[in-house]
């Protein structure tokens, strides 16, 4: 779908410490520039209400620097408003970005 925009974004969500998903996410990272030269990865997490409490466990900051450091965009999102979807649906939040 071409809205006049040319970035391209590969997104996904994040949440836990399971290697299962954050070496996954790492391992994305470092093959999206590979085979999809030109697209940004950006990776949707939780973020921490002013409470610092979270509804799912937080990725561990180790996670997140490496991903920074491979050049991955980093959104937190409040999910404590009703208005956000859970974090299954977050990846979908680009969309809403260039509607």
């Amino acid at each position: 779908m071409d809205r006049g925009n040319n970035t391209k974004i590969i997104s996904m969500s994040l949440y836990g410490s399971d290697p299962k998903y954050t070496y996954g996410a790492l391992r994305n990272a470092q093959l999206q520039p590979v085979i999809f030269p030109g697209w940004t990865l950006r990776v949707y997490i939780e973020k921490p209400n002013e409470k610092k409490q979270t509804k799912y466990e937080s990725v561990p900051e180790k996670i997140l620097a490496a991903l920074r450091k491979l050049g991955v965009q980093i959104v937190q999102v409040c999910l404590w408003r009703k208005s956000r979807p859970p974090c299954t649906g977050m990846k979908s939040l680009s969309l809403e970005l260039i509607t």
